[in-house]
């Protein structure tokens, strides 16, 4: 059997056992700081991660919204070119149509009481006229106003026309001006 001599003093006896203490308390707040520590780090980098995954996302959503507005300006010049197209096939048609109701208004102004009209035809800057007049001279007159117009020339009466003296029926052609089918837009 072994005896052990205790030779140390009472006060370095309890330095020592003061010292294991703290080594012992100290070795126990490393294992629970340590991991601590650990998973704080791992946190913060799970922090760091999820901020630039917003940073990213916050871009794609940017480019996303103007990807959105792009198309949508696309399609506002599309309706913006079919609009202009159609306006322009308008004009196009627009600049060669010819205006009929000045002549038809000359007409109606033009035609006696006496004077039936049954038809009123046109092609080009033609027109043919048929109908039926009281008595001739009521024909011959309506024949002199309609050369008086400044928009009818080369009134064409066939002879055919002037037989019957009473309930005549008629028929013409006339020649329009051009100016007077194109001065009225």
């Amino acid at each position: 059997m072994k005896i052990y001599l205790d030779l140390l003093p009472e006060e370095k006896k309890e330095e020592i056992k003061r010292k294991k203490i703290f080594l012992s308390a100290l070795g126990q707040e490393t294992l629970f700081i340590l991991p601590m520590a650990v998973f704080i780090l791992f946190l913060c980098g799970v922090d760091w991660v999820l901020k630039i995954q917003a940073g990213d996302f916050e871009k794609m959503n940017a480019l996303e919204r103007s990807q959105q507005n792009n198309q949508e300006l696309d399609k506002y010049e599309k309706k913006f070119s079919e609009i202009n197209a159609t306006v322009e096939s308008y004009n196009l048609v627009h600049k060669d149509h010819m205006v009929w109701f000045g002549i038809l208004r000359e007409i109606n102004s033009i035609v006696p009481a006496e004077i039936y009209l049954n038809n009123l035809s046109s092609k080009d800057y033609k027109i043919f006229i048929t109908g039926k007049a009281k008595k001739r001279e009521d024909l011959l007159g309506f024949k002199d106003k309609l050369s008086e117009s400044d928009c009818f020339a080369n009134i064409n009466i066939p002879l055919s026309n002037f037989v019957a003296k009473n309930d005549v029926d008629f028929q013409m052609d006339v020649d329009i001006k051009e100016s007077c089918l194109k001065a009225n837009k």
